[in-house]
């Protein structure tokens, strides 16, 4: 979110341009999200964009909100003037897994 923005809540996302990688963790958290703040996914204009393109469309105002992840999010913070207004507390639990080869492991 722009430092400037009037966007406060995620009931205040309705109508608005939302950038997020689409099928990815901040995809099901924005879609839990507004579930839970009584607003339709249908009433959101999504914005589909990889984070390196919506970081730009952030940065040029082409987009209202953008929803990431560290450490994208850090970064837009320090070198975007960007403020975080919502995260996933209390919305999803987000579980993530390294993987490798059992034989790497030993």
């Amino acid at each position: 979110m722009h430092q400037n923005t009037p966007i406060k809540t995620i009931a205040d996302l309705k109508g608005k341009k939302i950038a997020f990688n689409k099928g990815s963790d901040v995809h099901w958290f924005l879609v839990a999200a507004l579930q839970k703040h009584g607003v339709k996914y249908s009433e959101i204009q999504l914005v589909f964009l990889a984070p390196a393109d919506a970081r730009a469309a952030f940065e040029r105002s082409a987009i209202d909100a953008w929803a990431i992840w560290d450490p994208f999010l850090e970064a837009a913070k320090r070198q975007s003037n960007a403020r975080l207004f919502a995260d996933a507390d209390g919305i999803v639990s987000h579980h993530q897994f390294f993987l490798n080869a059992y034989p790497f492991a030993q």
